[in-house]
C-alpha cells in the first residue's frame, strides 16, 4: 500500500542515541552514589558499573529471589518497593523489612558466595537494575582497591599539588599509585643522600623517622598532624614513629620536577613488615609533565629535512635532524591550516598534540616540540626506524607469529594502551600499521589522531573497520574497552594470519553485521594453545561489560591470564626483555624501513595558497 517514510541525518540520530544513554548513565549513577558501600566511588568506576546493569520489571506479587537459592544477580529497587521476608544472619531470625527504591540486596550472598539469606517479593510494580553474579564478582573483587583508590585522590589533594592540577589529573595520580611490600629494616631514604623522589602512604606496619635537625622533625609533625607519635631521640637524633594513615617523601615531589632530589634531609626506615602506597616521580611526571622537554628544546630553525616518510590527507611526515648534530634524527609531521580547516580537524590536531604532550610513556609516540607558522602546524616527534608491526606480523615467509613472540608483541601494545588507559585517553584506531618498532624491537604506539581525553564514555563514530569495537559501531557510547576489543583482534592476527570477522568479498556492512553478532572461529587442531583462545575470546566478547580487563585500566586481568603464565612484565616495562627481533640500523637517518615517496617532495607543496584570514588564524591559539 502506499505510505511515507520519514528519514533522518545519521548524525542527528547518533546525537539522539548518544543524549539518550547519557540521560539514562547519569540518572543510574546518581542511584549508585547513594548506596553506602559506593559512596567512595568515583565518577568513572561509577560509569562502568551503570553501564553494566540491565533492567527487570516485577509485578506485584511476583517473588524476585527465594531463601536458599543461590544468589544470580545483585539488584537495586530504581522503583517500586520489596518486601524482604524469612531472614536468617548468623543463625538468627531477622525481622520482614520493606525495602524502598534505592535500596539493593543480595550483595552479601554474593560477597560470601552462599545461598540467599531470605525471599524477596514485589509489593507493587517495581523495577530492578541488576548485574550478573559473575560480573559482581569481578566488579566487587576489586571494590577494596577502588575505594583505596578513591580515599587516595581525597589525600592527594589535601597534600600536593594545590592549585595546580586539575580533578582529571588527581583521578589519574590516585590510579599509579603502587602498592608494595617491604620487609622490617628497609631503608626508603638515608639523611644526607640522593634519593629517586616519590609520596609514600603507609597501608600496614610502622616506619620510623630520624632526622639530626629538630627542624625537619618539627615541620613533618606539622604537616602530618595525628598520624605521627613522638619517640625519645636516639643519638642526639630526633625521632618519630609514622603509623598506617600517615605518609611521607612529599617534599621530594614538591620540590622536584626531574624525578630525583637533592640530599635526604631525614632516614625513613621500616620498623616491621610493612605495606606502602608508592606515587613515584616518573608517574607524577607521566600526568604533569616535566622541565625536561623546556629544557631540550629544539628551535624549528635548527631543523634539516632529509625526505618523506610518509603522507596524509592534511600534510606529510619528514625525516629530519638538528643542523648542529646529524645524530639526533627526527619525524616532523607537517599539516596544512587551510585543509585542517576545511575539513573540520582543528580541533583534533590540537588536542593530539596536547595527548602526546601529556603521554610521557616508551611505548607510545614522544612528542619533542611543536610549532606553527602562517601557514602549517609542526609537530616533531621522536623516529623510530623498526617499520610497522605489521611487516613482522606479515613476511614473506608467514603470515603469523609463533605464541612466544605475539606474547612479546601484544604485552609490548597493552603496555602503551594501559598507559594511556590509566590517564583517561582512550586510543580508538589500534591496529599494525600503528604500531611501529623502535632501535631495541619495542612497539611504539603512534598516531593520536583519533586518542581522546574522556571522563565518561563518548560517543564518536570512529576506527578502522576490520578493528573498530561493537559498542563504537551500535553508538552505545564506549571507552578504554573498545581499545581491548582492538587489541583482541590484532592479537588474533598475529597468532592465525587475519583478522577474525572479514571474509573475502565480504562488504563492510556485513563485517558489521558479523562482529557486533562476535561470530568468528578458531583454527582447527593445535594451531593455537587453548590458553591463547581462551584470551582471545575474553577479549573479544560483545558486551564491553563481560570483556576482559573492561573494569582495570591497569589491564592487570589481561596481564595475569594464563596465556601470560611467567611472564616477566617488570622486565618488559623497564625494556631488558630481548625483543624477538631487533632492527640492524647503524645509520641514524636510515629510512629503509619506510615506504617510497620520493614524488611528493616537491617545494612547491610547502607554499602558502590561500592565505588564513586573522580569524582563521585564532582557531590555532591553543596549539
Amino acid at each position: 500500500t502506499d505510505g511515507k517514510l520519514w528519514r533522518i541525518h545519521q548524525v542527528v540520530f547518533r546525537r539522539i542515541i548518544a543524549k539518550y544513554q547519557v540521560e539514562k548513565d547519569t540518572g543510574t549513577k546518581a542511584l549508585l552514589s547513594k548506596i553506602p558501600f559506593l559512596e567512595n566511588v568515583d565518577d568513572v568506576d561509577l560509569t562502568k558499573i551503570a553501564s553494566s546493569l540491565r533492567t527487570k520489571t516485577f509485578d506485584k506479587g511476583d517473588v524476585i529471589v527465594r531463601k536458599e537459592d543461590d544468589p544470580e544477580f545483585w539488584y537495586i529497587i530504581q522503583s517500586g518497593s520489596v518486601l524482604a521476608s524469612d531472614i536468617t544472619l548468623g543463625g538468627s531470625k531477622i525481622d520482614d523489612v520493606v525495602l524502598p527504591a534505592g535500596m539493593c540486596f543480595n550483595e552479601q550472598s554474593l560477597m560470601k558466595n552462599d545461598k540467599l539469606y531470605g525471599t524477596a517479593t514485589a509489593l507493587e510494580p517495581t523495577t530492578c537494575l541488576c548485574l550478573p553474579k559473575h560480573l559482581f564478582l569481578r566488579m566487587f573483587g576489586r571494590m577494596g582497591n577502588l575505594i583505596q583508590q578513591s580515599a587516595d585522590i581525597k589525600e592527594l589533594k589535601l597534600l600536593a599539588f594545590k592549585g595546580l592540577v586539575s580533578d582529571e589529573e588527581y583521578t589519574a595520580l590516585g590510579r599509579l599509585i603502587q602498592n608494595r611490600k617491604f620487609a622490617k629494616g628497609h631503608v626508603f631514604f638515608v639523611e644526607g643522600r640522593a634519593s629517586a623522589s616519590g609520596l609514600c602512604f603507609i597501608r600496614s606496619g610502622k616506619v620510623s623517622l630520624k632526622s639530626s635537625s629538630k627542624s625537619y622533625i618539627t615541620k613533618f609533625e606539622e604537616m602530618a598532624g595525628f598520624k605521627m607519635h613522638s619517640n625519645h631521640g636516639e643519638d642526639e637524633d630526633y625521632y618519630k614513629v609514622i603509623s598506617p594513615g600517615g605518609y611521607f617523601g612529599i617534599e621530594t615531589i614538591e620540590h622536584d620536577k626531574d624525578g630525583h632530589m637533592g640530599a635526604s634531609k631525614y632516614t625513613v626506615t621500616a620498623l616491621e613488615d610493612c605495606v606502602i602506597g608508592i606515587l613515584g616521580a616518573k608517574s607524577i611526571a607521566s600526568v604533569l609533565g616535566t622541565t625536561v622537554r623546556d629544557k631540550n628544546y629544539i628551535p624549528f630553525d635548527d631543523l634539516e629535512m632529509y625526505r618523506i616518510l610518509g603522507a596524509g590527507t592534511f600534510g606529510k611526515v619528514w625525516l629530519v635532524s638538528r643542523k648542529k648534530d646529524k645524530t639526533q634524527a627526527y619525524a616532523l609531521k607537517v599539516q596544512k591550516k587551510r585543509a585542517l580547516i576545511d575539513m573540520n580537524q582543528v580541533e583534533g590536531v590540537i588536542q593530539e598534540k596536547k595527548i602526546m604532550a601529556k603521554l610521557d610513556n616508551d611505548f607510545i609516540l614522544k612528542l619533542a616540540g611543536s610549532y606553527q607558522d602562517a601557514d602549517h602546524v609542526y609537530m616533531l616527534m621522536n623516529l623510530y626506524q623498526g617499520g610497522e608491526l605489521g611487516s613482522i606480523m606479515h613476511n614473506d615467509t608467514r603470515d603469523d607469529l609463533p605464541e612466544w613472540a605475539a606474547r612479546f608483541y601484544a604485552g609490548s601494545v597493552l603496555e602503551g594502551l594501559s598507559h594511556m588507559h590509566q590517564h583517561h585517553v582512550i586510543y580508538r584506531d589500534l591496529k599494525p600499521e600503528n604500531v611501529l618498532i623502535d632501535s631495541k624491537g619495542y612497539t611504539v604506539i603512534i598516531d593520536l589522531g583519533f586518542a581522546k581525553i574522556i571522563k565518561d564514555k563518548t560517543y564518536t563514530f570512529c576506527g578502522t573497520p576490520l578493528y573498530i569495537a561493537p559498542e563504537i559501531v551500535l553508538q552505545r557510547g564506549h571507552d578504554h574497552s573498545a581499545d581491548i576489543w582492538s587489541w583482541g583482534v590484532m592479537l588474533y592476527e598475529m597468532l592465525v594470519g587475519v583478522t577474525p570477522f572479514y571474509e573475502k568479498g565480504m562488504d563492510q556492512m556485513a563485517l558489521f553485521r558479523r562482529l557486533c553478532d562476535g561470530k568468528f572461529e578458531f583454527p582447527p587442531g593445535d594451531w593455537m594453545s587453548d590458553e591463547s583462545e581462551d584470551l582471545i575470546d575474553s577479549a573479544l566478547m560483545v558486551n564491553p561489560s563481560y570483556r576482559i580487563g573492561a573494569f582495570d585500566p591497569s589491564a592487570v586481568d589481561i596481564k595475569t591470564h594464563e596465556w601470560y603464565a611467567g611472564f616477566d612484565w617488570d622486565a618488559l616495562h623497564n625494556r631488558t626483555m630481548e625483543a624477538p627481533w631487533k632492527p640492524d640500523i647503524t645509520d641514524p637517518l636510515d629510512s629503509s624501513n619506510f615506504g617510497e615517496w620520493k614524488k611528493m617532495e616537491s617545494k612547491s607543496e610547502m607554499k602558502k595558497k590561500v592565505p588564513l584570514s586573522s580569524s582563521e588564524q585564532e582557531y590555532f591559539k591553543g596549539f
